[in-house]
């Protein structure tokens, strides 16, 4: 046989394996579309909130978010400035506000996030605290710990996108994530209008005076009581290299935003797509709801 011939055969398998696999691949996208249409919504909404569980999310309909549930897994991994600075490499580009304060003898931690995380256009609020006070030479080192129920502020944002809704929280909380899949955006045209209220206007009064130790503009935030308005609006600057690397990373972002509404079609709706997903890509689907910058700590 010359080689020629077995060139020939050889094209010819590869052939035939790629359209077996495309043949399966269209019987198997035919099936996971047919029983997503099939299943009645309160089935749906129970599969898909059974699903995200074990990544700490809930999703809510109101909204057409993803939120970080108070019995997530990610409060026992606590925050620290390391997973900021990290982000970037696991497709998170967002801006971060931290705000550091002494509080009855520790130092808290709250920082504000808002951003792109992967294909999701997300905020977050997190709430936590060292058991000590903490220098402000170390603070960036240090690792604090997601608070107890007991301190949990009532949190409420809304996340704006070139000054229109998208989408608004509110619930007591430590971490008050939300993330809406699929939708791409840049942080510096977010804008996050938060309001913390404390369990005592003391803890209100600190917190606002970290802001102000932050450097933070007097317009952006303001204290009533035992509540904290802040306004961030703003976004972080980054250096040359920063810059060129969080743009690239942004480019491969709004890709795959593309690619999974490519792949998702013709659903529109977040549970129909992503049950769609988890029938045809169940790997995939899973690898979707690790967001978040606690998601490189995420537990197996």
């Amino acid at each position: 046989m010359d080689k020629t011939s077995v060139f020939i055969i050889i094209l010819s398998l590869i052939l035939l394996v790629c359209f077996a696999w495309l043949f399966y691949f269209l019987h198997r996208r035919r099936k996971s579309r047919r029983k997503v249409r099939s299943m009645p919504w309160e089935e749906k909404r129970r599969l898909l909130n059974g699903l995200a569980s074990p990544f700490g999310f809930a999703y809510i309909q109101e909204e057409d978010v993803f939120t970080g549930r108070v019995d997530a897994w990610q409060r026992k991994s606590g925050y620290e400035a390391l997973f900021d600075k990290a982000a970037a490499h696991f497709h998170m580009i967002f801006d971060a506000f931290p705000v550091y304060f002494d509080y009855e003898g520790r130092t808290w931690l709250i920082e504000f996030w808002k951003g792109q995380y992967g294909i999701n256009t997300g905020a977050e609020v997190g709430v936590y605290h060292a058991d000590r006070i903490v220098p402000e030479e170390e603070r960036e080192k240090e690792h604090f710990q997601a608070v107890d129920d007991g301190e949990m502020p009532l949190i409420s944002y809304c996340l704006e996108k070139k000054k229109k809704r998208m989408y608004g929280m509110k619930w007591n909380h430590w971490w008050l994530a939300s993330f809406r899949m699929g939708e791409f955006s840049r942080p510096k045209d977010l804008q996050l209008m938060t309001v913390l209220t404390f369990p005592n206007p003391q803890l209100a009064k600190n917190f606002y005076e970290g802001i102000r130790e932050s450097g933070c503009e007097e317009s952006k935030f303001h204290l009533a009581c035992n509540e904290v308005h802040l306004r961030m609006d703003w976004s972080d600057r980054h250096g040359f290299f920063s810059r060129l690397y969080r743009s690239f990373t942004q480019l491969q972002n709004k890709l795959c935003c593309l690619l999974y509404c490519l792949v998702t079609h013709p659903f529109c709706c977040t549970v129909d797509k992503l049950l769609f997903l988890y029938f045809l890509f169940p790997r995939c689907f899973r690898k979707m709801l690790q967001i978040s910058a606690h998601g490189k700590r995420r537990q197996e």
